[in-house]
């Protein structure tokens, strides 16, 4: 359960890792949640989202080892699940993201936003390579 605070934070955004052993969870004020299921408790990762800006989307990378998270204030921040830290934040897009997902082979990230623009960006060079309206 996602942990209440005086800002009534609650959940906006969930994804399970593929082999079902992580949970992430996005918070209506910026916050992100990581969980080992084993263990049955959720950890704040650090603060990367503008504070007070809904985490719309999350995602994990196929292997389970990444995580993408996505919110309105228009930042993709990518984190790595192991050690609960921050790998890199882009902001490509000027207004709210929506959705953000991973290619299959774990190599690209797409995210869309209400700005219209669709960004993929490579993992492994860490660029974006696309933008489309």
């Amino acid at each position: 359960m996602l942990p209440r605070d005086k800002t009534g934070d609650h959940a906006t955004a969930v994804d399970l890792s593929a082999d079902g052993n992580w949970l992430a969870v996005g918070g209506r004020t910026g916050k992100v949640f990581l969980a080992a299921l084993n263990q049955r408790q959720l950890q704040q990762l650090p603060m990367r989202h503008q504070d007070g800006s809904k985490v719309r989307s999350c995602a994990f990378s196929p292997d389970g080892s990444k995580l993408v998270t996505a919110g309105d204030d228009g930042r993709m921040v990518l984190w790595d699940v192991r050690s609960s830290s921050w790998v890199l934040t882009v902001h490509e897009h000027f207004k709210p993201v929506r959705g953000c997902c991973w290619s299959p082979d774990g190599k690209k990230i797409v995210t869309a936003g209400m700005d219209t623009l669709i960004c993929v960006m490579d993992v492994v060079l860490l660029t974006v390579h696309h933008k489309l309206r």
